[in-house]
């Protein structure tokens, strides 16, 4: 356990960050499941929907320093040739 006053408020930060951070990843995987699945199911209104706000997500990640912007970028590339491949 931390006795000094600042390392007991470096613990709460890294527990609020750690929550927010969490909270970002898991909806991100989410909405990307989302993706891929109607991507599978050839939907291609349903995975343009899901590619918007996936790639909002993406961004708000890389902007949190979830993931370094160069991954954010890879990753929406990722996910935009999987859409171009329905047509």
């Amino acid at each position: 356990m931390p006795i000094i006053k600042s390392a007991k408020k470096r613990v709460r930060q890294a527990k609020k960050r750690s929550l927010r951070n969490k909270i970002l990843t898991s909806e991100l995987k989410k909405t990307i499941k989302n993706l891929t699945s109607a991507v599978q199911k050839k939907n291609k209104e349903k995975s343009l929907e899901f590619f918007k706000i996936a790639q909002r997500n993406v961004i708000k990640c890389s902007k949190n320093g979830i993931f370094h912007k160069k991954n954010a970028s890879k990753k929406i590339s990722r996910l935009n040739s999987m859409i171009k491949s329905l047509k």
